[in-house]
């Protein structure tokens, strides 16, 4: 037993007019249940739907660039000052921290993950930097070093960083390469 429903949808938008025929077809199974079995499409709206899928795709891969150009900005400004060693220790730890925190949060909005801590600030950088270093997939060492630059970052104690300026430059690096890295840069 084959039951059909057809339906006819007809209309304009921006772009004219249009029509479009639509069938379901119900058959039962193997078990004598029911199942809609969506109409087949023709390769005509193939073609129209795989180009509007590049269109958005090159939007999406547009913005990524603009996203990752845009924290390479942010993170050779910091990084700029966090290389010269001939100023304090507590700067340029700060500084290379701003960079770790740049890649970190990137790599939280370009990944489309939420945090649910937003409304607290401390909570909301506990989370980025934790979830950053899980999506890049950071040794227990690195984890614990950003987490440790992180806090201090956070509460000013101790009054001297947990890390010296030039490990702080390396973890930032390291977070930037493994940021890039796992976009195919």
């Amino acid at each position: 037993m084959l039951n059909s429903l057809d339906a006819l949808t007809s209309g304009s938008n921006s772009c004219g007019s249009y029509s479009m025929t639509a069938s379901c077809r119900q058959s039962p199974d193997q078990t004598g249940s029911l199942v809609s079995t969506p109409p087949s499409r023709s390769s005509t709206s193939l073609k129209q739907n795989d180009v509007g899928t590049r269109q958005w795709t090159n939007m999406l891969v547009s913005a990524e660039q603009h996203a990752v150009e845009q924290l390479r900005v942010h993170f050779d400004e910091f990084m700029d000052v966090a290389k010269r060693v001939d100023l304090d220790e507590v700067v340029r730890a700060r500084c290379a921290y701003e960079a770790l925190y740049e890649v970190a949060k990137s790599v939280v909005n370009l990944d489309g993950i939420r945090i649910s801590a937003e409304s607290q600030a401390d909570m909301f950088a506990r989370a980025v930097v934790d979830r950053a270093a899980r999506v890049l997939r950071l040794t227990p060492e690195e984890a614990h070093q950003a987490q440790a630059l992180n806090e201090w970052a956070l509460t000013g104690l101790p009054a001297d960083p947990p890390l010296s300026a030039e490990t702080a430059v390396q973890l930032a690096e390291r977070l930037l390469a493994a940021s890039l890295g796992s976009r195919g840069r």
